[in-house]
């Protein structure tokens, strides 16, 4: 079993800072049994049952539905995907000289409920402690909070809490339920998001079930990616980082060549329906409103910068997961990308990263 990755060319890296804290701004965690255990008793009922199908397929039941359990790379050992042995997974991001890792969840990158706050309460209350005592073991590993969104007051909660034990971001999906990230509900939600200067991580997944019943399909992706470019859209043409001094947004685990395309698309919608997201500069569209986008490395990088500017892109593995994101390699690849200068390659791999998440 493979557990530790190999270096490319890491004996020739002529651009490379090795000084620099080193972020990966996309990590994940597989749930596992621990993760419910921080449920209070009242709470018990609304624990996810772990199942094996006839066929050897492990599923969640929450509330009545199934959902795919243990997913991920299966050359990493279970236990260092589901955050049971930190020191290996550790050494594997010394092999790659990351520092850090920002972690988000797995089973929450979808919807499991839509009409019941007490459950959605439940289980992100107890996914939050839960990586709350993980950063407490190893502060290495950051992550982002779960606002259980269906029932704000808690939600409020929910980011304090974070804030206070580890959490240097707040996750959302593209779109959440019936709400655009636009949406005058989640204004709450950002302003304490920018109360306490911490960054929204806009992650790919789906919150609508009416969506994934139409995209998700095992041979395509778009059920995921499409609500990060639907996200992108609401906020860019509607400018509400406008209306806050920190609040900032990052679009993770859909690559960057989307970039100049919604970046053009934000500038001819004001032109011709005059939206709020007024477009000044293409070059520094995404910087003048605070928005990060995690690239990845086979991405036309030369190009996209000229629409993202060199201040605004990261770098995540997607680590934990195998699907068309993950990419373990991903900042041995940069560290020898000589299609773009130091100071971007910089950027990437830490600056740009740092800024976003506060760290």
């Amino acid at each position: 079993m493979r557990l530790m990755l190999g270096r490319l060319g890491s004996e020739i890296i002529p651009n490379w800072n090795s000084l620099a804290m080193i972020v990966d701004a996309d990590a994940h965690v597989i749930e596992s049994e621990r993760t419910w255990d921080y449920l209070e008793p009242h709470e018990q009922k609304y624990r996810p049952s772990a199942l094996t199908g006839s066929n050897g397929e492990k599923m969640w039941l929450v509330d009545g539905r199934l959902f795919s359990r243990e997913a991920g790379n299966l050359d990493l050992p279970i236990e260092v995907r589901q955050l049971e042995d930190l020191e290996t997974r550790a050494s594997i991001m010394d092999e790659s000289d990351i520092n850090i890792q920002v972690l988000y969840p797995t089973l929450f990158l979808q919807g499991f409920t839509s009409n019941r706050p007490e459950i959605q309460i439940a289980l992100s209350r107890s996914y939050n402690r839960w990586l709350a005592d993980i950063w407490k073991e190893n502060n290495r590993f950051r992550w982002a909070v779960l606002p259980p969104l269906l029932d704000m007051d808690a939600a409020i909660e929910e980011v304090e809490f974070g804030h206070k034990n580890g959490a240097c971001a707040i996750f959302m999906r593209g779109i959440e339920g019936e709400w655009l990230l636009n949406d005058p509900y989640l204004e709450p939600l950002y302003q304490k998001a920018d109360e306490l200067n911490m960054a929204i991580g806009v992650h790919a997944g789906n919150g609508n079930d009416d969506f994934k019943r139409v995209l998700f399909r095992k041979d395509l992706y778009f059920f995921g990616i499409t609500p990060i470019l639907a996200g992108f859209n609401a906020l860019s043409t509607s400018a509400v980082t406008g209306n806050y001094k920190n609040l900032r947004f990052g679009f993770i685990e859909s690559g960057s060549q989307w970039v100049p395309y919604l970046v053009r698309e934000a500038a001819r919608r004001h032109e011709f329906i005059g939206t709020k997201g007024v477009v000044n500069s293409m070059e520094t569209f995404l910087e003048d409103n605070r928005f990060y986008v995690t690239a990845r490395t086979d991405d036309d990088l030369p190009y996209v910068l000229k629409y993202a500017g060199k201040n605004t892109l990261m770098l995540g593995t997607d680590f934990g997961h195998e699907d068309p994101a993950s990419e373990l390699d991903a900042f041995d690849k940069l560290r020898n990308d000589n299609s773009i200068g130091s100071d971007v390659i910089d950027g990437i791999l830490s600056k740009n990263a740092i800024a976003f998440y506060n760290l």
